[in-house]
């Protein structure tokens, strides 16, 4: 079982607490080792018991984007099964799409598959509007989950390629923080939560890190930044760091043009990862989402790995 480097952090500063606690209650004639034993398993169960609390899941609405396969889709259907009423944003929600079918069939009276492209700033606020039309009166919007995708590419020969930076700050991160804002209002008044994911590679080469470095710094830096800000607010900030030992290269459409190759596989490079394509098994990435969002005292960062 993986064990939370956060939590571990928690403990190790309770049992310092402790130790101070402890050199007080000598200078009352109670033995330090004594006192200090007792007190850190009294705070450390205390503790555990707070952290497996959980939050009830009525009257409360979660917004996941990026629901069009992988984590999204999986994690949408997940937060149905646990009792949120669920609005699931599909970049495509026509009857040609079957991944927004699949969620319309598999899903409750409470889910709502909704239309959100990231390129098109109208359809966030269309979506902001028809969330506040949805919500029941004693309903509040709980938590905004972005999985709209990873920035990450192993193209050695796009390192250099400026379209795919204009591209990865335009589409992946001022489009993020223009959602985040737009439902910010909504998230203060429910004292709810933010999630954002991002991914961690024990091994990588020096030209496979160039974009992904840049964005996961700034997204990084961005979750730091809102912490900060809606701390007082009620609003929990959390990111779900996915855990990968290796890197795979993506696979590619075979219809891209041979000509000007490099421009075309740097485009279906991002598209194919910002849309988490793939078999690979994500209930484990769906668990972590599912406990930064239903744990009483979320933590501010949470782990799952995960095969790319």
């Amino acid at each position: 079982m993986y064990i939370n480097p956060e939590r571990i952090e928690h403990v190790v500063s309770l049992g310092i607490a402790c130790m101070v606690a402890a050199h007080v209650l000598r200078l009352c004639g109670i033995p330090w080792t004594y006192a200090f034993y007792v007190l850190w398993s009294l705070t450390v169960l205390i503790y555990w018991r707070n952290a497996r609390a959980k939050v009830s899941t009525v009257g409360k609405a979660v917004l996941v984007t990026g629901c069009d396969s992988g984590i999204g889709l999986s994690l949408a259907l997940r937060l149905d099964q646990l009792g949120f009423r669920v609005f699931a944003c599909c970049a495509h929600v026509d009857e040609r799409s079957a991944s927004a079918q699949a969620l319309r069939r598999n899903g409750s009276q409470r889910f709502h598959v909704l239309q959100l492209n990231f390129n098109d700033d109208l359809q966030i606020f269309e979506v902001f509007a028809r969330v506040t039309q949805l919500l029941a009166r004693d309903e509040k919007l709980w938590a905004l989950v972005n999985c709209e995708g990873i920035c990450w590419t192993h193209d050695a020969g796009q390192c250099l390629n400026i379209n795919i930076y204009k591209r990865m700050c335009d589409y992946i991160i001022f489009r993020t923080c223009a959602t985040v804002r737009m439902f910010l209002p909504l998230l203060m008044h429910a004292r709810g939560r933010i999630l954002t994911i991002g991914r961690t590679c024990e091994r990588t080469t020096c030209h496979e890190t160039q974009h992904y470095l840049i964005s996961k710094a700034i997204f990084d830096a961005y979750d730091k930044l809102l912490r900060q800000q809606l701390k007082h607010r009620g609003v929990k900030v959390c990111r779900i760091e996915l855990l990968s030992p290796n890197t795979s290269e993506p696979q590619l459409d075979p219809s891209a043009p041979t000509r000007g190759k490099a421009n075309a596989n740097s485009r279906y490079i991002f598209a194919d990862v910002v849309r988490n394509r793939g078999e690979s098994d994500v209930s484990e990435a769906v668990e972590a989402h599912v406990k930064a969002l239903t744990d009483a005292f979320p933590l501010n960062k949470y782990f799952s790995s995960i095969p790319y």
